[in-house]
């Protein structure tokens, strides 16, 4: 969520987060979730009594218990739901009510009937595929969004990036204790990831989207350290001159952020003034470890 809670008083901010919801998806995704409405209407009139009690009187609950504007506001104050309330959202069962519907239809076709219905499920299928590979990138969608396997799945049991595993391991075994939170700076390229293999690696940037357009000059005047240390991290040169970049700098700059490790990628166009500055861990695959406190 890109805005702040505290300027929506009282109920405004269920409407505006869902009007941010809205505005976030994309026209197929808005398309199946007008279609849900038409779902559970049909459910409602023609479903089985069974089929009614779990899509219909369970989605009611969900208004009543948290989906509306009086819980949403509680939910905020009080238990700080502010970047997940969206989640509530997952609970509603829009793919199986979408089946159900799909199935009741297929048992009262005829044989013609039943073959257009299948036409029109294989094409949807076909569409859904589509939509989500022209979105994500065809080779993430076969490898399981790996980016730097190319065409080869990845062999670990965990189903995420080599690169990953080798690189949790050695922030672990330097911080002697996987139980404890570690502040690390990484890129939104392997936040998912990171995330679902070690939760522990807490990101220093909220989701790794380490901001690429920050200026060295400003950030400098501004004594805006963590923006200095995401030009040393992302590589970004606005503002740089030959005597406000350094390996002391950095350092200098990073003293001044409670971020404790750094997962960099190896052709980082500062990588001199990193390794120069902090102890080095290792290098995994595409990526250099620092301890930087």
């Amino acid at each position: 969520m890109h805005f702040d809670p505290g300027l929506f008083p009282g109920n405004s901010i269920f409407w505006h987060m869902l009007y941010t919801y809205w505005t976030s998806f994309t026209l197929e995704v808005k398309l199946v979730l007008v279609g849900y409405i038409f779902v559970l209407l049909y459910i409602a009139t023609r479903g089985e009594k069974k089929a009614k009690l779990f899509f219909v009187v369970s989605f009611v609950v969900l208004l009543i218990v948290c989906l509306n504007p009086w819980m949403c506001r509680y939910l905020l104050d009080n238990w700080g739901f502010f970047e997940r309330y969206f989640r509530f959202f997952w609970i509603i069962p829009v793919s199986m009510g979408y089946m159900y519907v799909v199935f009741r239809l297929y048992e009262k076709a005829s044989k013609k009937q039943r073959m257009l219905l299948v036409s029109v499920v294989g094409v949807f299928f076909i569409w859904s595929c589509w939509c989500v590979a022209r979105q994500t990138g065809f080779d993430d969608v076969y490898t399981g969004a790996i980016p730097n396997t190319g065409m080869i799945p990845v062999s670990n049991i965990y189903k995420v990036e080599d690169d990953i595993v080798e690189v949790t391991a050695m922030i672990e075994a330097d911080s002697g204790n996987p139980y404890v939170d570690k502040k690390t700076l990484y890129d939104h390229d392997v936040f998912i990831e990171m995330r679902t293999y070690d939760a522990s690696l807490i990101p220093v940037v909220n989701y790794g989207m380490v901001p690429a357009d920050k200026n060295m000059e400003e950030a400098i005047a501004n004594s805006n350290y963590m923006a200095m240390v995401c030009i040393y991290f992302t590589g970004n040169t606005d503002g740089v001159t030959e005597t406000n970049v350094s390996a002391e700098l950095l350092k200098n700059a990073m003293d001044n952020t409670d971020c404790q490790y750094v997962i960099l990628k190896n052709d980082n166009y500062y990588m001199e003034y990193w390794k120069e500055a902090f102890t080095s861990l290792g290098t995994a695959g595409r990526y250099t470890v620092f301890k930087v406190k």
